[in-house]
């Protein structure tokens, strides 16, 4: 069955390697069961089987199971390891501001307004429907995506949304 070999970093030091259909799910059961904050780094697209592979490689950081010290291998893996992104359900949420700030960026209204120089109201506005960002909001949403590391695709802004830009 394919879905994702994830990777979660605890504060403690640990990175837990695993596989599941739903990454953000299983970051929320991890995080229920430890008292550590944990935080999905990223994750391949994959079986069991790129897990069991990933597994061996990093085997002499290896503490217990699926988690590993934070060091050597690991860091590179992690360094070097995609972002996840979930899944977009539809093709409004595809190209709502609200999924690029949460799923794309992972930032707050706050941050979102920061970045894209305006309000936070504003920002709760696009989520909304109600308004829609400027021209050049949208670039310095891009820009800071790009910024990221993310691989940016501008059909994010505008699919169904057309009006976007003016």
């Amino acid at each position: 069955m394919t879905g994702y070999v994830y990777a979660i970093r605890s504060e403690c030091g640990l990175v837990k390697i695993g596989w599941s259909s739903d990454p953000i799910r299983r970051l929320s059961k991890i995080q229920s069961d430890t008292p550590n904050r944990c935080v999905l780094v990223g994750a391949y697209v994959g079986g069991r089987d790129l897990e069991a592979e990933i597994h061996d490689q990093l085997r002499p950081w290896r503490v217990r199971g699926e988690w590993f010290r934070n060091d050597g291998g690991v860091s590179r893996m992690l360094s070097s390891m995609p972002r996840y992104i979930p899944p977009v359900k539809s093709e409004a949420a595809r190209n709502s501001m609200e999924y690029i700030r949460k799923n794309v960026l992972q930032i707050s209204q706050a941050q979102m307004a920061s970045i894209a120089q305006t309000s936070q109201a504003n920002v709760s506005r696009w989520e909304c429907g109600k308004v829609f960002p400027y021209l050049n909001q949208l670039e310095h949403i891009r820009e800071e995506a790009q910024a990221r590391g993310i691989e940016w695709n501008d059909s994010l802004f505008f699919g169904d949304r057309s009006e976007a830009a003016q």
